[in-house]
């Protein structure tokens, strides 16, 4: 069925207690990177993911659940609120990870890169 709206629907992403990247796990997932991650890390809510290696980058902050009974006892302690958030942890992330950081942290590798082909 088709749901009429006027203008852009409300984005709801947020409203749930947790996040949830649900991939299929393999090779077509490792291979890229679920920018959702990324924006749920802005969140002060429990993350859970399959088991895509792009996860692990997060890890601490999103919990992997490798098969279904996993996922669903992640989840179970998620809203039961026995998995927190580390707030701080997400703070200090978000701070390393704006345009102005990663425009420094390219520079930087170019100069590394064009210094080491200099020695050579």
């Amino acid at each position: 069925f088709t749901i009429a709206t006027s203008g852009r629907p409300p984005d709801r992403r947020f409203d749930a207690p947790q996040l949830f990247s649900p991939l299929r796990p393999g090779e077509h997932s490792d291979r890229r990177f679920p920018l959702r991650l990324t924006e749920y890390m802005a969140s002060d809510r429990p993350i859970l993911s399959t088991d895509i290696e792009p996860a692990r980058y997060f890890a601490g902050e999103v919990h992997v659940a490798r098969d279904a009974t996993e996922a669903v006892g992640k989840l179970d302690a998620m809203l039961a609120g026995t998995i927190s958030v580390d707030v701080d942890a997400r703070a200090t992330w978000i701070a390393s990870n704006t345009w102005h950081a990663r425009a420094n942290q390219f520079a930087e590798m170019l100069q590394r890169h064009t210094m080491g082909d200099r020695d050579n």
